[in-house]
């Protein structure tokens, strides 16, 4: 059974979703479609925003002067707010309002043979 056909499954067997879950499981079933004929997963199309990451994840910072791009983790702090960590420094979210961002990184796919 491939991917797509075990997502159709487990969404009919969901009898109540809220239109979020809805719009995640077609993504997911569409996604699914694709590496099921490809057998490589679907491309993901990733920009810069000036927008702060409002998500935990990995993500590649590029400051506004220097340019040069910082790969580091949004993680919640003790506090209850978001820090990024980067090169061994730790820092406060709201440090980084100028520059860009990219992300959540998305790791790629482990084949099935690999798991």
């Amino acid at each position: 059974m491939n991917i797509s056909e075990k997502l159709r499954r487990a969404a009919n067997r969901t009898t109540r979703l809220n239109s979020d879950v809805a719009l995640l499981c077609e993504a997911a079933l569409e996604a699914a479609d694709i590496f099921d004929r490809t057998g490589n997963p679907p491309e993901v199309a990733m920009s810069w925003t000036k927008e702060l990451p409002t998500e935990l994840g990995w993500y590649w910072y590029r400051p506004p002067k220097n340019g040069n791009i910082k790969m580091g983790h949004v993680y919640l702090g003790l506090s209850g707010r978001l820090r990024f960590t980067y090169e061994s420094r730790n820092k406060n979210i709201s440090e980084f309002l100028h520059g860009e961002w990219c992300g959540p990184l998305i790791p790629p796919a482990v084949p099935e043979d690999k798991i």
